[in-house]
């Protein structure tokens, strides 16, 4: 029997599932997804600003030592040491999608504001020198940063930098201390010197960070992820990623897998809406979940026998009845050929489960054969009849935060079951009197298994300092919508 553990982060700062492992169905540029992640122009901007802001302040301006000829005091050797970056001003970008993958973000009217401390001293006589403090500030910044988002043609997705420009238009400069007035005669070598380390320093930063970002990908975003023992669900990308103005959005297989036996899973996903569908400005990120994901972990999990339960008589609860004498009423006929004798139960599943998903209810559908089996010492247990069931489970999915994050669960809330058949060795059975048992066989040997794969949730992917907040989720018809807003902590 699998035992199940619980997902790990699979979505993340950008996207998710499935890639060309054996077993997968289709080509990787061609098949539907099983799901999709679409962060919008709301989110790249939080994404990328807190970044940006994060490498601005982190910049090493190094220390400036000139020799410059100044009207009035004559030639002069003047230093600004201890430059610090203590605040950054960064507006909304502007993104251009191009037919290439490749984004170009915009932003302009940035601002920059330093500290550093100031000396000179002049190189002749009387050789004068005064010191202070200097706030310097960076006005009318702007960058343009080139972007390549792409599949590899494995599944993975990567994020490089591309072209990058940038400028400052303005530095203003106010010294403290001493004769200020004089030394703001200074001004116009500062500013040259300060843009010159801005211009050479800004994109590096950017393209470093941008770069770097695309390094982690394979941890943050791997191409399939152990479920539990000998199953795995696929992560790769599904072609490339659609760029616009509006978002980037990337779709996924999220199929189940056998890790141990490689197959071929008979269920494809359903066709998923455009992204122009929702409110672009309602949330940074969204992810769309077809019934496909769940599908595929029914089959994987029904073909590993982890679908198929079985109770000893020394197990079996109060609810359920535990010999034949109690069955006496029901059964005559069972009573008379084993009397007093001890029960067993099995319960498998005829085929799958299957997720349905309209607007507003979740609701999953299977056929499970339920059988009694009469003990006999040193005999195996006889079958005397089985039964086969139809039951249609209600679903509820929530947002739930746990300790490793926040996980999409699901619960089983109510169910309801049908006899559709009886085979008997017993000679003939009235179905009617089996309907509360079966009722209760699904609630405490079916309900419970579903309910633990739906319990252990999939992950909402974070990564360090970002993460998802003020999630909001919804059943459309044929998927789930997930929505939420970012959380950035340096």
């Amino acid at each position: 029997m699998l035992k199940m553990k619980p997902i790990s982060s699979w979505l993340t700062a950008l996207l998710l599932l499935t890639s060309a492992m054996p077993g997968s169905s289709g080509s990787l540029f061609s098949q539907e997804p099983g799901f999709r992640v679409t962060f919008t122009k709301k989110g790249l901007d939080y994404v990328f600003g807190p970044v940006l802001r994060d490498g601005l302040l982190q910049l090493s301006i190094p220390d400036i030592q000139e020799e410059n000829k100044v009207k009035v005091v004559g030639k002069v050797k003047y230093y600004l040491t201890e430059i610090t970056v203590g605040d950054v001003g960064v507006p909304s970008t502007s993104l251009e999608a191009r037919d290439d993958q490749l984004m170009r973000i915009h932003i302009s009217g940035m601002s920059l504001a330093m500290h550093a401390k100031w000396k000179y001293k002049q190189k002749s006589w009387p050789k004068i020198g005064d010191d202070g403090t200097v706030d310097l500030k960076a006005k009318d910044m702007s960058l343009s940063q080139t972007v390549s988002v792409r599949n590899d043609g494995s599944g993975r997705l990567v994020v490089l930098a591309a072209d990058c420009s940038f400028d400052v238009r303005k530095i203003s400069v106010k010294f403290h201390g001493g004769a200020s007035w004089l030394y703001n005669l200074f001004t116009s070598f500062i500013e040259g010197k300060i843009k010159d380390h801005l211009r050479s320093q800004v994109c590096k930063m950017v393209t470093g960070k941008i770069n770097e970002f695309g390094k982690e990908l394979p941890t943050t975003l791997p191409v399939s992820i152990q479920v539990s023992d000998g199953v795995e669900v696929s992560c790769a990308i599904l072609g490339d990623p659609v760029l616009s103005s509006s978002y980037l959005l990337t779709n996924h297989d999220g199929e189940f897998m056998s890790a141990e036996h490689s197959q071929e899973v008979p269920i494809s996903p359903a066709s998923l809406p455009a992204a122009s569908s929702v409110d672009p400005t309602s949330k940074m990120v969204f992810i769309w979940l077809t019934s496909y994901t769940f599908d595929t972990a029914a089959y994987i999990y029904k073909g590993a026998a982890y679908m198929d339960y079985s109770i000893k008589n020394e197990e079996v609860p109060n609810v359920l009845l535990k010999t034949t004498a109690d069955y006496k009423s029901i059964v005559p006929e069972l009573y008379r050929r084993f009397p007093n004798k001890d029960v067993e139960y099995i319960m498998e599943t005829k085929q799958p489960p299957s997720l349905l998903l309209s607007r507003g209810q979740a609701r999953i559908v299977g056929e499970a054969e339920a059988s009694i089996l009469v003990v006999e010492s040193g005999v195996t247990p006889q079958l005397a009849f089985s039964l086969t069931v139809s039951v249609q489970c209600d679903v509820e999915f929530e947002i739930q935060t746990r300790s490793s994050g926040q996980v999409i669960a699901g619960d089983i809330t109510s169910f309801t079951t049908e006899i559709s058949n009886i085979d008997s060795v017993i000679g003939e059975i009235d179905p009617t009197p089996f309907q509360e048992l079966l009722h209760t066989m699904v609630q405490f040997m079916a309900i419970p298994h579903i309910n633990r794969i739906l319990n252990a949730g999939l992950a909402i992917p974070s990564r360090s300092g970002l993460a998802a907040t003020d999630t909001t989720i919804t059943i459309e018809e044929g998927y789930i919508l997930v929505g939420a807003d970012l959380s950035y902590s340096l």
